[in-house]
Order: C-alpha cells, then sequence, then structure tokens
C-alpha cells in the first residue's frame, strides 16, 4: 500500500478523482505539518477476501484475510460464482473488524483503494462496489488499482 501513498503525491492528474476532490485532498494534507495519509485497502481479484489499512509513518495498522481455499477443494478449483458470494458475506464482516482492530472510525480515513483488475469478474465487482460504495458514503476518494502494479510497487 506504501505506493499509493506515493501516486497521491504525484503531481498528475488521478484518472479516478475530479480536479476538485484531489485539490481537496491536497489542501486537506497540506493544512496538516505532521499528517501521514491511512488509505484502507480492499483485495478481492480471486478466491481470498483481504482488507488493510495502511499508514503512510507507521506502515500496516491493521489486516483481516478470509481464504477460501476449503471452500473450492471440493470442486478441484475456485468457483467463481462462489468466490463472488463470500466475498459479499465477508467484505463489511472483515472491514469492520481491521477498523476495530486499528483502533480508527471511517473518518480517520483518507482514501479507500480496490483492485481493479486482473482477476475473476465477479469477484472484482463485488470490490469495486464495496471500495466505491463505501468511498462514497464516507466522503473519500476511490482508488482503482491494478493488481500486478500493486505487486510489483510493494515493497
Amino acid at each position: 500500500m506504501r505506493f499509493l501513498v506515493a501516486f497521491f503525491k504525484l503531481p498528475r492528474k488521478i484518472p479516478t478523482l475530479s480536479p476538485m476532490a484531489r485539490s481537496a485532498i491536497v489542501q486537506r494534507i497540506s493544512r496538516k505539518v505532521n499528517y501521514f495519509m491511512k488509505i484502507l485497502g480492499i483485495e478481492t481479484s480471486c478466491d481470498d477476501t483481504a482488507v488493510a489499512i495502511y499508514c503512510e509513518k507507521q506502515g500496516l495498522l491493521a489486516h483481516k484475510i478470509h481464504r477460501q481455499i476449503e471452500r473450492h477443494n471440493q470442486y478441484g478449483g475456485i468457483v467463481p460464482e462462489l468466490a463472488s458470494r463470500d466475498h459479499i458475506r465477508l467484505g463489511i464482516h472483515l472491514i469492520d473488524q481491521t477498523l476495530t482492530e486499528s483502533g480508527l472510525s471511517p473518518y480517520d480515513l483518507d482514501a479507500v483503494a480496490y483492485t481493479a483488475g486482473p482477476g475473476l469478474m465477479g469477484s472484482l465487482m463485488v470490490g469495486a462496489a464495496l471500495g466505491a460504495s463505501l468511498a462514497y458514503a464516507w466522503g473519500k476518494p476511490a482508488v482503482a488499482v491494478h493488481h500486478m502494479e500493486g505487486h510489483l510497487l510493494a515493497p
């Protein structure tokens, strides 16, 4: 998630944000001298549901992962529909647990990031809908992250 923090500092236009939203983020950050960005990340590209909160200064504050290995083993591989349904069933619960573990509220976060691809279409749609909906409800920017770029840029 460190790359997301660096991504917000880049002087280029962020495609998922309007100029007004980007300006508001920059103003909010620049007003606070010792302020460090906190980002909620949601990963649902395949069969695992993962949620994490990353702070620019402190690193990983909390994370939760739900693995679906046992559920799919009986079929000899991943069943995309079952994976999507598990993301729907567990997404909010994992986010709530992660926020509780970190001691933060949704209003302490600066952005919500979610996996935008590549991956199973149904799983990606669930993660995108969840991330974008929470970002909208909390008044935060939603950031779509390419799954492979995330691996490349993560430490």
